[in-house]
């Protein structure tokens, strides 16, 4: 029954995730401040999904999408503190940020992908490492992130219960088995379509 105050709400949602990317892109590329401003102007104005106007709904979405985004800027800032209790207190902002997103939509999980390119990269920005060193280092920087991923892995399939058929994961994995061959022919249909209504 209040459009405006929901609309003002993705509305900071959507504002804060464009700092998010700004910040990212000025960790992983800081000599292209213009490339960061386009980036996060580019993420402020595309929609990214057709219902993004019905904020009362898809407001969800947003805050799940702003929270993962600001848990990977806040774990690339983590990295350059010099002070272990800032440092951690970084991390674990990081992490709860990270559970949010995740522990809202899981698919959002898939995030965590970007999240390891930006401790891959942000410490070749201060001290250049070979690659072996560089494994290393980016396992030592990830192993906090890995165990809550690994905790939240082990909640939704150990002990959570969806009354959802979408989200039951056995219910999703005996569907797979018995239809194989149909399953994959949708997806990768679905795919080709979602990936047309994105881009036009």
């Amino acid at each position: 029954n209040s459009p405006v105050p929901w609309q003002l709400y993705a509305f900071v949602l959507k504002t804060l995730g464009a700092l998010a990317v700004f910040g990212i892109v000025r960790l992983v590329w800081p000599e292209q401040r213009p490339a960061a401003t386009g980036a996060a102007l580019l993420f402020l104005i595309y929609p990214g999904f057709l219902g993004q106007p019905n904020a009362a709904t898809m407001t969800n979405q947003l805050l799940s999408l702003t929270a993962g985004l600001a848990s990977m800027w806040l774990s690339g800032i983590a990295l350059g503190q010099a002070r272990r209790g800032a440092r951690l207190v970084l991390t674990a902002a990081a992490i709860l940020l990270g559970l949010l997103n995740f522990l809202l939509y899981e698919y959002m999980i898939g995030l965590e992908v970007m999240r390891m390119g930006v401790l891959w990269l942000v410490p070749q920005q201060r001290e250049p490492l070979g690659a072996r060193l560089r494994i290393r280092r980016l396992l030592l920087d990830a192993s906090p992130y890995l165990l809550a991923i690994a905790a939240f892995l082990v909640w939704r399939l150990g002990f959570f219960h969806s009354e959802r058929g979408g989200t039951d994961q056995f219910g999703v994995l005996q569907s797979l088995l018995e239809s194989t061959r149909a399953v994959l022919v949708h997806v990768g249909l679905q795919s080709v379509m979602d990936i047309l209504e994105t881009v036009v």
